[in-house]
């Protein structure tokens, strides 16, 4: 038997997509740890988590980085996202706590 979690909606006040489209002010919604939908921020909604940092979405996976990011560390964190899909330890501490969500 399959263990479902339940729909789970993060927002952040910055979130990059697959290294192509950046957001401010952004919802995601995931079910089972999976990206199924994404959208503006246009008011407050019931059972949101609000998390400070970088919400960075790659391959349907999200992952909170809680720091700000200049463009060329977005970069290099897809990079290391698409050659490994997983983050070191040297990783976490040069661009602060990665969680995946």
């Amino acid at each position: 038997m399959t263990h479902y979690e339940p729909m789970r909606r993060v927002a952040s006040n910055i979130v990059y997509i697959n290294n192509i489209e950046f957001y401010k002010n952004h919802i995601v919604e995931l079910y089972n740890n999976i990206v199924v939908n994404h959208y503006a921020l246009n008011e407050e909604l019931q059972m949101t988590e609000w998390f400070s940092g970088t919400i960075i979405i790659h391959n349907r996976n999200a992952y909170l980085i809680k720091c700000q990011l200049t463009n060329e560390e977005v970069k290099n964190i897809y990079d290391t996202l698409s050659s490994s899909s997983e983050f070191s330890t040297n990783d976490c501490c040069r661009y602060g706590n990665i969680e995946r969500l």
